[in-house]
């Protein structure tokens, strides 16, 4: 989701010195899809440098501070209202995210004399071509399953219901993260469909799933980070939405299946999504 706006942001700071700030996985996905430095955890300690603030968090605008960054541009969220130095304005609570990100960027432009008017073409996110070797050694899946939902109970559907759908779907996949819950997930789920797995020591790279998510017809997954990669990659996707408000945080483009928690939503609704 905020990949357009990162765009933006370097377009509108020619020759400026661009840094990503956060935790290592999720940063890593933006890594080389723009003119920007590698990932890092440490902000830019250099007078009148300015950060700003996507994550809504306090956290980060207390270590913006600790730099001494001149200019803290981010949303009054988690009380943080008194540490930056140029708020984004206006009501903010029923945004999608992706529109937060702009209104965020937007400010910063302002607030760093950038070009805050230009006009950026959209860029396919960039995919790595070993995603389509996986997809192909795979036996060519026509649907990728993603059950992962690292951190998150709330956004798990059961493995069974996984099962259920990849077994009605036929020609199928499962995709999965590194972590060792997310892999037994991935695992029982493609140990009992007969099907290749890529989860754990075989977990693909964010750029090789997208990459492997863009030749399958349709991915299926819950409201996770991994729904809007497959948005940014122009891969079609299912996104399974318990809790979590789409209209906030869907993915563009996904074919949403809302359900009043993740148990609630039934394998025949995923199953008409998928092939719909």
């Amino acid at each position: 989701m905020a990949l357009p706006s990162l765009r933006r942001l370097a377009a509108g700071l020619p020759g400026s010195r661009l840094r990503l700030v956060g935790r290592a996985l999720p940063a890593k996905v933006l890594d080389g899809q723009g003119p920007w430095e590698p990932t890092s955890d440490h902000w830019i300690r250099q007078r009148g440098s300015g950060a700003v603030l996507l994550a809504a968090s306090l956290r980060v605008a207390i270590a913006a501070r600790r730099a001494r960054a001149g200019i803290v541009v981010g949303t009054r969220v988690d009380h943080r209202g008194l540490l930056l130095t140029h708020p984004v304005e206006g009501t903010i609570a029923t945004l999608h995210q992706r529109t937060l990100y702009e209104r965020t960027v937007e400010t910063a432009l302002e607030a760093l004399s950038g070009e805050p008017d230009t006009d950026v073409a959209p860029t396919p996110f960039q995919v790595d071509p070993a995603g389509e070797a996986w997809w192909e050694a795979a036996g060519r899946p026509e649907y990728l399953l993603h059950p992962w939902a690292e951190g998150s109970a709330s956004k798990r559907w059961p493995t069974d219901r996984w099962i259920a759908l990849g077994r009605s779907l036929g020609s199928v996949a499962v995709t999965g993260g590194p972590g060792p819950e997310d892999t037994a997930v991935a695992q029982r789920a493609a140990t009992a469909l007969g099907v290749p797995c890529a989860a754990g020591e075989t977990t693909l790279s964010p750029a090789s799933w997208a990459g492997a998510a863009l030749r399958a017809r349709r991915v299926v997954m819950p409201d996770t980070g991994t729904a809007h990669l497959a948005s940014a990659a122009g891969a079609s996707a299912v996104v399974l939405f318990g809790a979590t408000d789409p209209r906030r945080y869907a993915p563009e483009g996904a074919h949403i299946v809302r359900g009043t928690s993740m148990h609630a939503i039934a394998v025949d609704q995923v199953l008409e999504a998928a092939r719909a």
